[in-house]
């Protein structure tokens, strides 16, 4: 990302998200920056920081959006992000079990038909 607005380095949060900027009339997928931090004029607060990767984008000028939790504030976002992450793993890992189980199935008649075409009539 040219013209970057938030720094990126080593104690940034993500340096590479996957991100969707939307409109009335358009979606467009870019990648982003999201950062959690306290500054030092507020180290009361919480700052979520994203930045998204607008470069050739003439209808979205560069820009950074920032925004200030309260400490409970963050805790009420992190629980949610927790409760939607365990959410979004056990899907994940519910379709990787599905995904195993055809898998098997599918393997275990494939062999079948093998070892009875070969003349094994065992089941």
């Amino acid at each position: 990302m040219s013209n970057r607005i938030l720094s990126v380095n080593a104690y940034t949060t993500l340096d590479l998200v996957s991100a969707r900027l939307e409109t009335h009339d358009d979606s467009l997928s870019l990648n982003g920056v999201l950062n959690v931090t306290t500054e030092d004029e507020c180290p009361d607060r919480v700052i979520l920081g994203i930045e998204l990767d607008t470069v050739g984008i003439d209808a979205v000028p560069a820009h950074a959006d920032r925004i200030e939790l309260t400490p409970d504030q963050a805790e009420a976002v992190a629980e949610s992000l927790q409760d939607y992450a365990d959410d979004a793993r056990s899907a994940s890992h519910w379709d990787m079990f599905t995904l195993s189980t055809h898998w098997r199935l599918e393997w275990t008649s494939s062999c079948r038909q093998t070892s009875n075409a070969l003349g094994d009539t065992r089941e």
